[in-house]
């Protein structure tokens, strides 16, 4: 043997998944005449041969104990003295020094040295042994990773890489120079590649290779089994193929406990990831099941306070919140949050979810105040992050947040200076975009609000242009904006311009919605009530008739459904047919018709009795007898 041959062929164990970047793991092993005196012959292999094998292994001895800078000084020395001993040392020679300093530096993330140093490795191999060599592609699948790692170079320009490596990898198999480990882990490689850049499909069938190919040459307990087993399920996770993610994380589970142990830090990756899987199963008692052993885990290998323990609670909190349990989701938030706030930066965007999440629960149980504040401290540190973290879409949508809680605490004023900058960032960046006609419309209603009706109107008009802009065709939303517009008409008494918005926002409605959908009736009653100020008692009826057939019939499917919360629906949709009544008979009294008045009112009076709504709340005009025949007399025999 050569002093650069190894005699023996087992490798130490792999502290880490196999990549195929540790091409060179076993130290070199001397001939014995290499151990003799310094006054060997002149035959005998020389000292600076001997040394750069002695600094390699110095360098091996390092790199195995992690100390990665060390290990690359002795690499370094150990290729010079081999490339000054022209006499002994070969081309062949460098290849493993080479290799290991390019690794080393790989580990130590120092990739623009590590591209260079393999670049230089791959036409070594090449000039060496050919391209069509184990080393070319070996070295070519290192290239791969580690541009891989750099995130600067294209997906497709690093599977064409990886791919050149498995073609030649194949090959080899082929005359049986490679036992297939080497191809799965360069099927693996490329899988990753597809997965990082989204293409989920091309990822998937490539694990589904590595894997065949690993547990058939290295058996179903083996770790880099494991490993592509937790990608694939991964990658059935983004997939939604949520049997078979369950499956292989399960399988990364057996292997990598019975292997590492159960307190081990890929352990607690994986019991949150199951816990994910049984949670988008709606599987939920299994999903906190595991989601707690994946914090009790965490804590044990970690420390009570550590990063995976604070993304597991936001994972609970999250379960709770999707079950209505605000409360608990809201404790579990905290318990989150205030772990974050020790392993994490004070400005980190983890704390932003968090806050936000807390800050929503406490909507939802109608604590504005308190939800204000937590939105208010994620939006102050949304600003302070550093720009790779800093977005500004998520700081509008924050500061949207803010302005609807704001306006439901009647803080008219802070809720129009948050709207008024999530204009100006949307105007910005987006240009025209829905986004910005959405913040224009909840600025528009919060001037609405404060009687500022010029300034709803400008903002609801420019809003509805911007949605124009945006949509080719009419939909609900560009509804909701002509409804807006008509609105601030009535409440000016322009009732021509209120009747034409109102009739051009049904139109919408009834095309986007259909004909029966609730909208259309509230847009109906409205209309009808616009007619009714306008003394055209006719259209008027025929409105409200149209919206009392929607009510009535939404109401009977509500009922005949399995919807939850029907039944709070339903008594909605009747409460409204009521309401219909009594607006009918108001006008069917300024007729004088009391036969119809009387059927109208006994109706609506039957419905507040059936839903148990307050005898108060059915008013028939609000007016007394006097008020009556001074504003309609032709009504005032029937009175």
């Amino acid at each position: 043997a050569t002093p650069w041959q190894s005699k023996s062929k087992k490798s130490p164990p792999k502290p880490e998944y196999d990549e195929g970047m540790n091409c060179y793991p076993n130290p070199i092993q001397f001939p014995s005449d290499t151990t003799t005196s310094s006054t060997t012959s002149s035959s005998s292999v020389r000292f600076p041969s001997i040394l750069s094998g002695l600094l390699y292994n110095l360098g091996l001895i390092h790199q195995q104990q992690h100390d990665d800078n060390v290990a690359v000084k002795f690499f370094e020395f150990a290729l010079n003295v081999c490339k000054n001993d022209t006499d002994c040392s070969t081309p062949a020679s460098q290849i493993p020094i080479l290799h290991n300093l390019a690794y080393t530096s790989y580990r130590l993330k120092s990739y623009q040295t590590s591209l260079m140093l393999f670049t230089q490795l791959y036409h070594l191999c090449a000039c060496v042994y050919t391209f069509k060599h184990v080393s070319v592609a070996s070295t070519l699948n290192c290239i791969g990773v580690v541009l891989f790692h750099m995130r600067e170079t294209r997906c497709e320009d690093v599977a064409e890489i990886l791919d050149k490596s498995l073609s030649l990898r194949r090959e080899l198999m082929q005359e049986g120079d490679d036992d297939g480990a080497e191809v799965a882990t360069v099927l693996n490689n490329i899988g990753r590649v597809y997965f990082d850049s989204g293409d989920l499909e091309k990822a998937k069938g490539y694990y589904q290779q590595a894997l065949s190919i690993r547990r058939k040459v290295l058996g179903n307990d083996h770790l880099d089994v494991s490993a592509t087993s937790f990608n694939a399920g991964q990658t059935y996770h983004k997939l939604n193929i949520l049997p078979e993610a369950l499956s292989n994380y399960q399988e990364f589970h057996r292997i990598t406990t019975s292997l590492m142990g159960s307190n081990h830090r890929d352990v607690v990756i994986v019991l949150k990831h199951i816990g994910q899987v049984y949670h988008e199963m709606n599987e939920w008692e299994l999903a906190l099941r595991y989601y707690g052993k994946g914090l009790d885990c965490s804590r044990r290998v970690l420390g009570f306070c550590n990063r995976e323990a604070a993304s597991i609670l936001n994972m609970m909190g999250n379960l709770h919140y999707e079950s209505g349990d605000f409360d608990k989701a809201i404790q579990v938030y905290e318990k989150g949050l205030s772990i974050e706030r020790i392993v994490l930066e004070k400005k980190c965007v983890n704390i932003v979810v968090t806050l936000s999440n807390i800050g929503q629960a406490m909507m939802q149980k109608g604590d504005y105040q308190p939800a204000l504040t937590k939105y208010s401290e994620a939006y102050s540190i949304q600003r302070a992050l550093p720009g790779k973290d800093k977005s500004v879409k998520k700081i509008a949508e924050t500061l949207s947040i803010i302005g609807q809680i704001a306006s439901i605490l009647g803080k008219f004023n802070q809720a129009q200076k948050a709207f008024s900058k999530v204009v100006a960032l949307r105007k910005k960046t987006l240009g025209n975009h829905i986004d910005v006609a959405l913040a224009l419309n909840y600025l528009g209603l919060v001037y609405f609000k404060q009687g500022a009706l010029d300034l709803a109107m400008e903002n609801f008009e420019e809003s509805l242009s911007v949605r124009r802009i945006c949509n080719k065709e009419d939909n609900g939303d560009i509804a909701v904006l002509l409804y807006n517009i008509a609105s601030i008409y009535l409440h000016r008494g322009d009732n021509e311009n209120a009747l034409k918005y109102y009739q051009d926002a049904l139109v919408v409605e009834q095309s986007t919605l259909g004909q029966f959908h609730p909208d259309v009736a509230v847009t109906l009653k409205l209309i009808g009530k616009v007619y009714d100020r306008c003394g055209q008692y006719e259209e008027a009826i025929q409105y409200y008739n149209d919206a009392l057939d929607i009510h009535r019939k939404c109401a009977d499917e509500v009922e005949a459904s399995s919807k939850p919360k029907k039944t709070e629906t339903a008594r909605n949709h009747k409460l409204n047919t009521a309401r219909l009544l009594a607006l009918m008979a108001n006008i069917h009294l300024r007729q004088a018709d009391t036969e119809r008045m009387s059927s109208a009112l006994a109706e609506a009076h039957r419905i507040f009795r059936e839903i148990g709504a307050p005898d108060a709340e059915l008013e028939l005009a609000g007016f007394d007898l006097y008020e009556i025949s001074v504003l309609h007399p032709e009504c005032a025999p029937a009175a």
